[in-house]
């Protein structure tokens, strides 16, 4: 049976909650058209701030609207702490009203980068290693290729995005990366954050958040803070679906 098109003037509002520890954690409403998907409301509750659910909540919504190519955009109108939470998260802020936020799906060039460094991941994941991939750009080329590599190599400190900053910055001959990007396929824990500071990285592109680590917002913001004196531009959720599952699927084999 072939489902007719949605009219044009089609408007659905649906109220859906947040489930951690089989209770709900929090709620979000959205509103949804034939062309958009617009979050209107995201509370978590008090017990459960602080552990990337509004993060993945993002994320889900990302994929969501990016499956079915329509935009997402947020209309939170009263909320700074909600507004400021959808920036730090690659929202952009409509300057003439302050109350709209709209985030443009995430482009070809990020996504092709992307995929490099879930190559690297996958090549982690082949020698049990926690498949998290990174690979860092400049001048529209791969300077670093990198995987996750604490294991292998017995080093807590050899994280994915540890191990590419050191590679790039002996293939570019100095310790400071400037016009670079990374991409990696997991938030940064605040280690490879600070790295990422120290390295002068122009900016970082995530895929799946890390709840428990991330130092992107998950757990904390430290790239988005002003006391550094260099700033990192950083954006989440680019392929976050196949990244994630690259992880479930690994811990599920260690569980099995």
């Amino acid at each position: 049976m072939t489902v007719p098109p949605r009219p044009a003037h089609f408007a659905q509002k649906e109220r859906r909650s947040i489930v951690a520890e089989g209770r709900e954690a929090g709620v979000y409403e959205i509103t949804e058209t034939a062309r958009s998907l617009t979050l209107t409301r995201l509370e978590i509750l008090p017990d459960f701030r602080s552990r990337g659910l509004a993060s993945g909540t993002i994320v889900e919504l990302r994929a969501q609207a990016h499956a079915t190519k329509k935009a997402l955009a947020a209309r939170i109108a009263k909320d700074d702490g909600a507004r400021r939470f959808l920036e730090r998260r690659g929202f952009a802020l409509e300057r003439a009203t302050r109350t709209h936020l709209e985030m443009a799906d995430c482009d070809e060039e990020d996504r092709r980068w992307m995929r490099k460094a879930l190559e690297q991941a996958r090549r982690g994941g082949q020698r049990d290693e926690t498949p998290v991939g990174a690979v860092i750009v400049r001048d529209g080329a791969i300077i670093a290729r990198a995987y996750n590599a604490p294991l292998s190599r017995s080093d807590p400190t050899a994280h994915a995005e540890i191990q590419a900053i050191r590679r790039a910055a002996r293939t570019a001959g100095e310790q400071r990366l400037p016009g670079a990007t990374m991409y990696v396929t997991v938030e940064p824990c605040a280690m490879c954050a600070g790295a990422i500071l120290h390295a002068r990285l122009d900016r970082v592109v995530f895929g799946a958040p890390n709840a428990k680590f991330g130092a992107c917002g998950s757990q904390c913001g430290l790239l988005s803070m002003n006391c550094w004196n260099h700033r990192v531009a950083w954006r989440g959720g680019v392929l976050a679906a196949e990244s994630a599952a690259l992880l479930r699927g690994y811990f599920k084999g260690k569980r099995d």
